[in-house]
């Protein structure tokens, strides 16, 4: 399976808009239209690395090097957290929106 048509399956199971997905990767959502339907092939690092972050899977199953993990209707349920947090991000522009969530990563990794 093509990356575009795995971002659109994945995005579609999760019950993400368009929208949703290009608030958390800070970008547009007809960027997000075109990842999927093709237009667009050369998708930067940093934006896959966003991308798979938003639809809870990982870079290699993006691009198909990695065998897909099934995640059951439980884990794809967002925590009260998670989506606290999904709100106060989408509080944030969109351009500034990677910043954020590379800071909360970094926190993350001091964290251990």
């Amino acid at each position: 399976m093509s990356m575009g048509k795995k971002i659109k399956e994945l995005r579609e199971a999760s019950g993400m808009s368009l929208e949703d997905v290009a608030k958390i990767c800070g970008t547009s959502r007809q960027a997000i239209y075109k990842y999927e339907n093709e237009i667009v092939t050369n998708i930067p690092y940093d934006r896959i690395m966003l991308l798979a972050k938003a639809l809870n899977t990982t870079p290699s199953q993006l691009f198909g090097w990695e065998e897909d993990k099934k995640i059951s209707s439980d884990e794809m349920q967002l925590t009260e957290g998670e989506k606290a947090l999904i709100k106060l991000l989408r509080r944030v522009p969109a351009a500034e929106q990677p910043i954020v969530i590379e800071k909360i990563l970094s926190a993350l990794d001091d964290l251990g």
